[in-house]
């Protein structure tokens, strides 16, 4: 009997998947076993890196100059910028399961980074059992003349009314004192 649950359970999720619906949180299943949801789970992670934009009247100024010399940013960039970095965790097969993304603010003068900030972030789930609940911790602020800033995302995988799985993940963006940016999974700004 138990077998005919994982089988039963493994059938709904399959069709549910394939007509795109919502899974509808029920404890009509309780034996479904975990390991049959194993192309539910994540096993790389796609990043993409968005535009870099000027966020502040001397950014822009900063950025003018920069494209005067041919540059992409002034090497002494003076104002505050933005940049958006987003994150897709993919299953074995190669579906989103679900994306976040932060994007993080930070401002310069010269040669140094002045300030940091969490300018937006957020999330939402591309297939049926996952859930984004949201965003449980961030922060801020200049460590090693960079502007970091990072957030923490929460995601549920539910089947047949039980929760599964719980992820925990992480988007930090390090701003530079020359405008640019790069981004890590680290949760906190050290």
């Amino acid at each position: 009997m138990r077998s005919l649950g994982r089988v039963t359970a493994s059938a709904v999720l399959a069709v549910l998947m394939l007509l795109g619906g919502a899974v509808a949180a029920t404890a009509d299943e309780p034996d479904a076993d975990p390991a049959d949801l194993a192309d539910l789970l994540p096993v790389t992670t796609e990043v993409e890196v968005g535009p870099q934009l000027p966020a502040d009247l001397p950014a822009l100024t900063s950025l003018a100059v920069a494209k005067g010399g041919a540059q992409t940013v002034s090497p002494m960039a003076t104002g505050c910028w933005t940049q958006r970095w987003t994150w897709r965790p993919r299953s074995a097969a190669g579906t989103v399961l679900y994306t976040f993304y932060h994007v993080g603010y930070w401002c310069a003068s010269g040669t140094r980074v002045t300030a940091a900030r969490v300018a937006s972030a957020g999330g939402e789930t591309r297939t049926p059992g996952w859930q984004y609940r949201g965003i449980v911790d961030r922060g801020a602020g200049v460590v090693s003349n960079q502007g970091r800033s990072f957030t923490q995302h929460k995601f549920t995988l539910r089947a047949g009314g039980i929760e599964v799985q719980s992820r925990l993940q992480c988007a930090r963006v390090r701003g530079a004192a020359s405008g640019g940016s790069s981004s890590d999974g680290t949760c906190g700004i050290y």
